[in-house]
């Protein structure tokens, strides 16, 4: 009979089968990372804008103004939060940013967000 030397770590990969080598992704390891977007054709500053991800952690952004604004995570996005509101994928929601404007937050995509105003006309009836 031959005697099998094992360390302890390979052990316990073997134990629990836990994945290694090139092309294996452990639990809670990133995905590749992406571009994330947030398309803000809105006439208002969004301020710092959270990206939420799948790992718990998030991404900050600042949004001052109209235009697109690129990040990059490395996890999916689950949630963008401006101004403390938190808008899950792949909800839409109306937004009231800290200058008591609204803006109407729709996801696209989990790597794309657009932010459009909201218009609300008050006419007194005649």
């Amino acid at each position: 009979m031959s005697k099998i030397t094992l360390t302890l770590a390979a052990f316990l990969a073997v134990l629990f089968l836990v994945p290694s080598g090139p092309g294996s992704v452990a639990a809670g390891a990133p995905q590749s990372c992406n571009t994330f977007t947030i398309n803000n054709a809105s006439a208002h500053a969004l301020g710092d804008v959270t990206i939420s991800d799948g790992s718990g952690g998030g991404t900050i952004i600042t949004i001052p103004g109209t235009g697109t604004f690129d990040t990059t995570i490395c996890y999916t996005a689950v949630a963008v939060e401006i101004n403390g509101q938190s808008v899950d994928y792949p909800n839409a929601a109306v937004v009231t940013l800290a200058d008591g404007s609204s803006v109407k937050v729709q996801w696209q995509s989990t790597n794309l967000v657009d932010v459009v105003d909201v218009t609300i006309i008050n006419k007194p009836v005649q």
